[in-house]
């Protein structure tokens, strides 16, 4: 059961205690930039009839309904929420809405919106990790060539082409599983990714290894593509002109169309 609190000066008392909560957070992200962010959510708005039509279209999947469902209505009534983690990552009502409703339900002070991301970003950070680290476990062939596919944005689909995979939805799976998970001996998505980069994978390995947490790669990952994000992409549209309204999903950020 759902409660809609209609207090407004417990609201805005609330509401501002948790913006100077969040914005004082001692995180990657740079105090201006994250003040940016968050005026810019309160200029979005939700094409909600368009969003509950689509939302019909996956009823079967309770959970997912549910959720954008309840991320739309906030959306909606103006309960915006936001969230910095430790990792340096930007949680919002917007980041877990589908993609379609991203696409194609929001507005920017009522103009039409589009949203760019980095292409396999997960892998393009793998490869600018391995680099930094002036790792001697890759070898130079492989790393040259896996670098040359994410920086093209063609990673996937060489996934898709040389191990049989159906989709990129199942080449995103096969990375992320390899990238983020135990890698144990048994696991299908690593035995497939070894056989076309065998030393980029004994890298991931010996990576977690050495921080003894499997999960390390993944915080280290989001760090980069956060300040890649924030502190450089944000920073520089600030720059060149502080009109534009930004929303960021993560790898992507979404702005007017115009």
């Amino acid at each position: 059961l759902r409660f809609r609190n209609k207090e407004n000066i417990l609201l805005k008392k609330y509401s501002k205690k948790y913006d100077q909560y969040e914005i004082d957070k001692n995180n990657i992200i740079h105090k201006d930039i994250k003040l940016k962010l968050t005026e810019d959510l309160r200029h979005i708005q939700i094409e909600f009839d368009r969003v509950i039509f689509y939302l019909d279209s996956i009823k079967d999947n309770i959970d997912s309904y549910n959720r954008n469902r309840y991320s739309s209505e906030s959306i909606k009534e103006g309960h915006i929420f936001y969230h910095f983690d430790q990792y340096g990552r930007m949680h919002t009502n917007f980041t877990i809405l589908k993609s379609f409703i991203r696409k194609n339900c929001l507005t920017i002070d009522g103009e039409e919106t589009c949203e760019i991301d980095i292409p396999n970003s997960q892998p393009f950070f793998l490869s600018r990790l391995i680099e930094l680290t002036d790792s001697k476990w890759v070898d130079k062939k492989e790393m040259d060539f896996f670098t040359d596919l994410v920086k093209s944005g063609e990673y996937y689909q060489y996934l898709i082409n040389n191990l049989d995979l159906k989709s990129k939805s199942d080449a995103k799976d096969l990375t992320y599983k390899v990238m983020f998970g135990q890698n144990k001996k048994s696991s299908d998505s690593d035995i497939k990714f070894s056989s076309i980069f065998p030393t980029i994978h004994n890298f991931i390995k010996i990576y977690k290894k050495e921080y003894s947490d499997y999960k390390v790669l993944s915080h280290h990952l989001q760090k980069m593509e956060s300040n890649l994000i924030f502190n450089r992409v944000i920073s520089k549209i600030m720059d060149t002109d502080p009109s534009i309204r930004c929303v960021t999903i993560h790898d992507s950020i979404i702005v007017q169309k115009k």
